[in-house]
């Protein structure tokens, strides 16, 4: 569940439609499977992502901007996005929306978790490449691999996805949505930067305490989220 979680996150590709069979989509799937194997084997990670949404094609500035921070080391991570704030570690995963100033806090099943098998990153592949129209490799440039992904019948009708070529690591995607069906937000640029697989955290980083303080299943918010309401969900009870 944490790896699935985490490749969420970075891949930012739950709704992502992906291209048909042929030479070139036999390349893409050994491409993007190499993608996903790079980013299960990481023990540390840091990136930091822009989100950048536009209200056309052609607009040139974005409607809207949100920033985003990934840290990962080893089974602990922590990711930010606009006004939310994932924790995950060895006890918990953490919720914290500062937009509707509630915390929700999950104790950890990690035993069920491992009973969950990883998703198989070429059969995840071949599925998805049948629901889609077609794909072009566009050449290596800035070391990355551009490929660009077209799905007439999707509500993301193209897709641009640069795969940095020395690690496998995405670097940038952006996403082309129907115009019919979505008259604002038509185009959405996701780009990473500041890639560190290197980078040591402090275990501190990664803990619920500097939030939260809790005696079973009753939690009180540390400042500055003194306040906000709070769930908290046993994951044992979830069966």
């Amino acid at each position: 569940m944490l790896r699935s979680n985490f490749y969420k996150t970075v891949l930012v590709l739950t709704a992502f439609y992906l291209p048909v069979s042929s030479v070139l989509a036999q390349n893409f799937k050994k491409d993007f499977t190499s993608t996903q194997e790079a980013y299960s084997k990481l023990d540390r990670f840091y990136c930091e992502v822009g989100i950048n949404i536009y209200d056309s094609y052609k607009a040139q500035n974005p409607s809207e901007k949100i920033a985003s921070v990934i840290k990962k080391q080893k089974n602990n991570f922590w990711y930010s996005m606009g006004k939310t704030t994932m924790i995950v570690n060895d006890n918990c995963i953490l919720y914290i929306s500062d937009e509707n100033k509630q915390i929700t806090y999950t104790i950890r099943d990690k035993k069920d978790e491992l009973s969950i098998p990883n998703q198989n990153a070429a059969a995840m592949i071949d599925t998805i490449l049948k629901k889609s129209d077609s794909v072009t490799f566009e050449g290596i440039k800035n070391n990355c691999l551009q490929y660009v992904i077209h799905a007439s019948t999707s509500f993301i009708t193209k897709t641009e996805l640069s795969i940095r070529q020395d690690n496998f690591l995405i670097s940038r995607i952006c996403y082309y949505y129907d115009e019919q069906k979505y008259p604002s937000s038509n185009k959405v640029i996701i780009e990473y930067s500041k890639i560190n697989t290197a980078r040591e955290f402090l275990d501190s980083e990664f803990s619920e305490k500097k939030y939260i303080t809790y005696s079973g299943k009753v939690l009180k918010p540390l400042s500055p989220y003194v306040g906000y309401s709070t769930t908290v969900i046993d994951q044992n009870d979830i069966k």
